[in-house]
């Protein structure tokens, strides 16, 4: 009968993977994810920037704003949940009487929903938050207009500003 080895773990993802929780393993790699992301982009460019159409730039745009906002939800998640146990869900309704009660929904597969059901009658800590109030700024990044302005008559502002 052969030695059976244990798997060989060759990044730090990974690593981090085999011990920790899901929250553990995004705050432990976080950085890496973003590097990927970017290198990831400047692969899948056809070519440089400037010699991009108009059109291929703002394909570009889309992809980069579309997994920028899913980094920055996990940035907000990893720093609302300072290493706590928590649950993501959707606030179905309030209701403000004597006190406010909260009805919310959540996944019936989530990790943590064990730990949900164990705080039953206890106070628990309720943070609100939100990755929209982080989403800000994506319209200031524009593709570069096919048609420059001609012989130094007007600049990009003039332009904008005439549109």
């Amino acid at each position: 009968m052969s030695k059976r080895t244990a798997p060989q773990i060759e990044t730090a993802s990974e690593e981090a993977a085999l011990h920790d929780t899901p929250i553990q393993v995004a705050e432990a790699t976080l950085l890496g994810d973003i590097m990927k992301f970017v290198v990831d982009e400047l692969k899948a460019a056809p070519d440089v920037w400037q010699k991009l159409s108009q059109h291929k730039q703002d394909e570009v745009i889309y992809r980069i704003d579309s997994r920028a906002r899913q980094l920055v939800g996990q940035v907000v998640d990893i720093i609302a949940s300072n290493d706590r146990p928590t649950i993501a869900a959707t606030v179905e309704s309030v209701t403000v009487k004597e006190g406010i009660k909260a009805v919310l929904t959540l996944s019936k597969t989530d990790e943590q929903r064990h730990e949900l059901f164990d705080a039953a009658g206890r106070p628990v800590l309720l943070v609100v938050a939100s990755k929209e109030e982080f989403l800000g700024g994506a319209d200031r990044v524009k593709s570069d207009p096919d048609q420059k302005p001609l012989n130094g008559f007007g600049d990009m502002d003039d332009l904008e500003n005439a549109a």
